[in-house]
């Protein structure tokens, strides 16, 4: 595949797959056990939740997902180096996931949409692309700690109880 056009043809649709695929995971019995087990441990253990296994296969589900991600990047790039891995990088889609709202697939989803098509049209302007990214971080910290999610659930709801 040589062209951008075919490479977006290719990773959308294998994104796609596993956005579904994780909602999917979250509606089972594995997630709510994920859930439970993220919120407290000792909770999760009394109502027999096995630590160890949900530990262990929540780990194994993380790899599968960036394992994913790796072989698209990969494909995409045509190769991979650890040089293009730092500590600014890892910085970068960190803060990209808040934005998005932490502990949930709709924001992970939403954060890299926002910050990536806006770092896509400040690409011009420099060096600008990074203080707009920061701003938008700082904002969301300090006015929507749940991220866009929080906003969206927000709207959402807004419209749900609207009086029609």
């Amino acid at each position: 595949l040589e062209t951008d056009v075919s490479r977006y043809y290719l990773i959308l649709p294998i994104t796609v797959l596993v956005v579904i695929g994780a909602y999917n995971i979250s509606r089972s019995r594995i997630g709510r056990a994920f859930q439970a087990v993220r919120d407290s441990d000792v909770a999760a253990q009394a109502t027999g939740v096995d630590l160890t296994f949900y530990k262990t296969l929540a780990f194994a589900v993380s790899t599968f997902f960036t394992g994913i991600a790796g072989a698209l990047m990969a494909h995409s790039t045509g190769f991979v180096s650890p040089e293009e891995f730092n500590v600014f990088l890892s910085i970068k889609l960190l803060a990209i996931i808040v934005v998005g709202g932490l502990g949930s697939i709709l924001g992970s989803v939403l954060g890299p949409t926002l910050m990536i098509s806006v770092e896509q049209a400040l690409t011009a302007y420099g060096e600008i692309s990074a203080m707009v990214f920061g701003a938008i971080m700082i904002v969301v910290i300090l006015f929507e700690p749940l991220g866009l999610r929080g906003r969206w659930l927000k709207i959402k709801r807004y419209w749900k109880t609207w009086p029609f």
